[in-house]
């Protein structure tokens, strides 16, 4: 990871969970710069996304894949 975020290459889902405390939004967003693919998906959803919304990260992330060839 550089200073300005990963050094991810090829087209990278990010998922962040707006109600986390422990991990505010601002911080879910920062190691995003440069990073290829969609934009970030935000969810109200607490520490455990997955877990509280799979479907809705399901439909993310399948679209993710059928989009990129993945």
């Amino acid at each position: 990871m550089s200073s300005k975020g990963f050094d991810a290459t090829a087209p990278t889902p990010v998922l962040a969970a707006t109600g986390d405390r422990p991990m505010p939004a601002a911080l879910q967003h920062a190691p995003t710069t440069g990073i290829p693919g969609p934009p970030l998906a935000e969810r109200r959803t607490g520490r455990l996304p997955l877990t509280e919304r799979p479907q809705e990260w399901g439909k993310l992330l399948t679209e993710f894949l059928r989009t990129t060839g993945a």
